[in-house]
């Protein structure tokens, strides 16, 4: 387990100078609703099985996992609805530069019952309203209020709507129950090892800046923000 969890977060500290840019979102479905996240949902599965990561995407500091995945949500359960890299446009009238989108989704989920992601625990999180702080950085732009939907297993467990100060405190006690976790340290010791010199940054800003380490479980509830009853 501490290997994987090791391996998996040497990826992201290897793309540590390419996520300084404010990034491509990932997106999602909720009923006729399309929406940007501000989390890669995929990225659990590929860590999980490495050789079904896109490879032939352009890759930029603006989308450093060379891919924007699109989610959907249907009677509560997480989908994978698209897959997409950017391509150099193909023909003999297309510039050098241009580029394109192609989709990769039957390449990655070959049969439609694998996009059911029940591969993936863990919180799915959509910025709402304006944007009312820019950062040139990851995800560290701030909105008017945020969705956080729990997921577990692929099922959706919970759902509220947060505003930026609640966010902000909720983000601060989950991250101080995860600082305890055998997983935290695992992280904090790559950073240590590798990235923290590139910023100046200690390993817990690092860390909590970033939002890699967004537990993966409800550590602390707040307010009504409870997992649904298993079904």
């Amino acid at each position: 387990m501490m290997k994987t969890i090791v391996s998996a977060f040497s990826f992201i500290v290897s793309c540590a100078v390419a996520f300084a840019t404010a990034q491509f979102p990932d997106k999602i479905t909720i009923g006729s609703n399309e929406q940007e996240m501000i989390c890669n949902p995929l990225e659990s599965y590929l860590e999980k099985f490495p050789k079904k990561r896109p490879r032939d995407g352009i890759q930029s500091t603006a989308l450093w996992r060379g891919y924007v995945a699109h989610f959907e949500i249907r009677e509560e359960v997480l989908w994978v609805k698209d897959i997409k890299i950017e391509v150099t446009k193909k023909g003999s009238k297309a510039p050098e530069w241009e580029s394109e989108w192609r989709s990769v989704l039957q390449e990655v989920f070959p049969k439609t019952s694998d996009r059911k992601a029940d591969w993936f625990t863990g919180f799915l999180i959509l910025p709402l309203g304006e944007m009312t702080h820019y950062v040139h950085m990851g995800y560290a732009s701030e909105y008017e209020q945020y969705r956080l939907v729990f997921v577990r297993k692929g099922k959706v467990k919970a759902n509220r709507v947060f505003t930026t100060t609640e966010y902000a405190e909720y983000k601060q006690l989950q991250f101080k129950a995860f600082s305890k976790t055998e997983r935290y340290q695992a992280m904090k010791k790559q950073v240590d090892d590798k990235g923290r010199d590139a910023y100046s940054l200690n390993a817990e800003n690092f860390l909590y800046i970033f939002d890699v380490t967004f537990p993966v479980e409800i550590l602390i509830d707040y307010k009504d923000f409870k997992p649904n009853t298993e079904r």
